[in-house]
């Protein structure tokens, strides 16, 4: 994320100076951030680890052969079966390796495959995973009575949130579609929480925590107008009488 706003600085502050100034202050404290992870990384592991060492865990449970499109532990341990355990003998970064090798040759040996899972993924990030509409009694995989009510009422109560927040947001896309380079920034923060799902595994806290709060300001500002409108329609009612 932080490379696609550094490109798009350009594009946010009108170019020159001040968009070179832009990108190299995004950089520069992001390194200061993310250094004292990588200096961590590297005196346990003696290998450049830029953040952690769990992208290929996540990744592979995504690009497997028997991916659910969900968080689905044993096909990391079937995994460790058929390497004859070599996930188990290795440290943290020996394993990450494993994973993202073995999801690459997934990948090439399965594209079309793969393809598929990555678009539908990509749609589940903006809607909700298999498992949450068996959970609502909606068609999905598994018994709905396997949840109890209060994780039920939380699913349906979250469900309905979530669509007005997304019914408002989207308003307000539309409202700002005019400022879109300034607004460019956060703009990218749906399609890198969106890259993010459709290539890794959905989690429902990846749209929490990454999309869902950039999408508050534009419900809020569709809300904003629309009280606004209304008060100046009940005022304009008011002089005409």
């Amino acid at each position: 994320y932080v490379a696609l706003v550094a490109l798009a600085a350009p594009l946010a502050a009108g170019g020159g100076r001040r968009a070179l100034g832009a990108m190299l202050v995004v950089l520069a404290v992001t390194a200061a951030i993310l250094a004292p992870w990588t200096v961590r990384n590297w005196a346990c592991f003696h290998r450049l680890v830029p953040v952690s060492t769990n992208g290929g865990f996540n990744l592979y449970m995504g690009q497997n052969p028997a991916t659910t499109d969900e968080m689905d532990f044993d096909c990391i341990t079937a995994l460790d079966r058929r390497l004859g355990g070599a996930l188990a003998r290795a440290d943290e970064a020996g394993r990450d390796r494993i994973l993202v090798r073995e999801s690459v040759a997934y990948v090439r040996r399965q594209p079309v495959r793969a393809a598929g899972h990555v678009l539908f993924r990509a749609a589940l990030h903006w809607g909700f995973r298999p498992s949450n509409f068996t959970a609502m009694g909606l068609p999905g995989p598994g018994d709905p009575r396997d949840y109890s009510r209060s994780y039920v009422l939380y699913i349906w109560s979250y469900a309905v949130a979530w669509a007005l927040l997304l019914a408002a947001s989207l308003a307000g896309l539309w409202r700002a579609r005019d400022r879109w380079r300034e607004l460019m920034p956060v703009l990218l923060v749906f399609a890198y929480s969106t890259a993010v799902a459709a290539l890794f595994v959905v989690q429902t806290k990846m749209r929490l925590t990454k999309a869902e709060p950039a999408l508050v300001p534009f419900a809020a500002f569709a809300l904003a107008g629309w009280v606004r409108g209304r008060g100046a329609g009940a005022g304009g009612a008011g002089s005409r009488c």
